[in-house]
């Protein structure tokens, strides 16, 4: 809109406002008219509506499309660097038992060490049982296995993580005990195993 359009109507010539600021107040008008239907859309929008995006992985990708544009700023994701770093180190047991490599991140520890040779014992043991498949990648095949042999050590292995972040306040009796319990009740992981040898509560 031209600037003319605020300008007070007493400081203008007549020949003006028959002109462009006549030409501007029209202007004016049919924005305003606009500017209320899109009011009313967006409500319906925000308020009514579900977005259905096919493709979404392409569409919201930062990289390929344009339609992702953040603005504002950044702002950390809900439970960050957990809600990353938790997959990540459940999956390091599977990882170690394949390529023998341990993600850096993991202090390895005589506990931490211990638990991974359970872990890689109970899958070489999955393996030869054909509860586990090694093509293409390792596959589960026996959930029923997974309760049985794998379950608890994974568990012992998610403390862990936990111990290893001391932003966690954990009641370390508490857990121990649990675990104690649950160990007795574990048929396939005895007293004399080295789960029971070098507890990763260990202080």
């Amino acid at each position: 809109v031209t600037p003319l359009a605020f300008v007070p109507r007493h400081f203008l010539p007549e020949r003006m406002l028959r002109g462009p600021v006549a030409e501007a107040a029209e202007e004016c008008r049919e924005r305003e008219v606009v500017a209320d239907l899109l009011q009313q859309v967006l409500h319906l929008l925000r308020g009514h509506a579900t977005a259905l995006l096919d493709e979404v992985d392409l569409v919201l990708h930062p990289l390929k499309s344009e339609l992702n544009f953040p603005i504002g700023a950044p702002q950390p994701l809900p439970l960050a660097p957990h809600r990353w770093d938790v997959p990540i180190h459940m999956l390091a047991p599977f990882f170690f038992f394949t390529t023998r490599s341990l993600d850096p991140a993991i202090v390895p520890g005589d506990a931490v060490m211990a638990l991974l040779r359970v872990l890689s014992d109970a899958l070489a043991k999955g393996v030869r049982a054909m509860h586990l498949s090694l093509s293409p990648h390792l596959v589960l095949l026996s959930p029923a296995f997974y309760s049985r042999e794998l379950s608890f050590p994974l568990a012992r292995w998610a403390l862990v993580y936990l111990q290893q972040h001391a932003q966690f306040r954990l009641d370390r009796h508490r857990l121990a005990s649990a675990l104690e319990r649950a160990d007795h009740a574990h048929s396939p992981l005895e007293a004399h195993s080295p789960l029971e040898a070098h507890s990763p509560l260990e202080a």
